[in-house]
């Protein structure tokens, strides 16, 4: 997943797009996107994150723009995931 420092269009955030490509059509249905949880609005509306209310706040939506985990996800390191994050 990408982080602050790889939005859309960086070299990482294209690399890992190629790597759930291919993650994809390797294994089907049996592939999580998870980046695509984190990253869109329908992830962040699913069962357990929907509490949380991301979506209400101004930095999620500038997050989801840039296809990057939201804030609200992440630990203060802003590589990890936060408690929050790992739930999911």
């Amino acid at each position: 997943m990408a982080h602050p420092h790889d939005p859309v269009g960086s070299a990482t955030a294209e690399a890992v797009d190629a790597v759930n490509e291919e993650q994809q059509r390797r294994y089907g249905d049996h592939f999580l996107d998870l980046a695509g949880l984190l990253t869109t609005e329908d992830g962040l509306c699913c069962p357990p994150l929907a509490p949380l209310r991301l979506l209400e706040q101004a930095t999620t939506q500038e997050a989801l723009a840039q296809r990057i985990v939201p804030a609200g996800l992440r630990a203060p390191d802003d590589i990890h995931l936060n408690g929050w994050g790992t739930w999911l």
